[in-house]
């Protein structure tokens, strides 16, 4: 799952928001978790690609008027406006969808520093999410990321040493990974170690660590947690 980042932006007199989480854990399974900065409504989580990017916006029906004053302000040097015109592009939302403008975007935010734009960018070409599979380049930004303690970096990071897209599969990495997530409170990397625990896949099992996992994962809206917990009745 991939998993892009969260921000919240003024975009009008009357203070509405508009509220974006985005685990740019580019697999497209949206939750709501802070997400990457956050925790998931943009929760790059994409499904099939088992990282996330969800997506919450409080005010839709403003999406084009939001795209204009952003764009407006990045065009001026704006961080966190490239950033965020990167998403809008990603997502399709105030213009059409155009991914290789959101990459250009948000290499501008990377390369000034911008850690959520950092952590996209590799979640977006280990997922190869509009653009051919780079596992230097995923590797590169996340690297980036994870320098700056990106949560969803941490994240992204634990897929890349399980899911077997980018390298060998290796469970004691990915479990390091994912626990630095989810001492962030990154719900799906609790979800994950809880599998993994259960499994004995990189750790020892242990199904008292499992349990353990899948309640904090639970507790934080991750509904495969609560599924585990309901349907087996090891953790019971």
């Amino acid at each position: 799952m991939i998993v892009l980042s969260n921000f919240v932006f003024e975009f009008n007199k009357t203070s509405a928001l508009i509220a974006i989480s985005c685990m740019l854990v580019l697999s497209f399974d949206c939750v709501s978790a802070s997400t990457i900065s956050g925790e998931t409504p943009l929760v790059l989580i994409n499904s099939n690609v088992d990282h996330q990017y969800t997506e919450e916006w409080g005010v839709t029906s403003e999406d084009s008027i939001v795209f204009e004053r952003e764009l407006a302000s990045a065009q001026k040097g704006n961080i966190e406006s490239e950033h965020t015109v990167g998403l809008m592009y990603f997502n399709g939302k105030g213009t059409q969808a155009n991914v290789p403008a959101a990459i250009r975007w948000f290499e501008k935010a990377a390369k000034k520093g911008n850690a959520n734009s950092q952590n996209d960018l590799g979640a977006i070409y280990k997922n190869a999410n509009g653009v051919a599979r780079d596992c230097k380049v995923a590797m590169y930004w996340l690297q980036k990321a994870v320098k700056q303690k990106h949560p969803l970096a941490y994240y992204n990071m634990g897929d890349m040493n399980i899911d077997g897209m980018c390298m060998e599969p290796d469970g004691t990495q990915a479990v390091y990974w994912y626990m630095k997530a989810a001492n962030k409170n990154n719900h799906i990397a609790q979800y994950k170690l809880g599998i993994m625990y259960a499994m004995g896949d990189g750790v020892l099992k242990d199904l008292s660590e499992a349990k353990r996992y899948f309640i904090e994962s639970c507790r934080g809206g991750e509904p495969k947690s609560c599924m585990e917990l309901k349907n087996s009745t090891y953790y019971r």
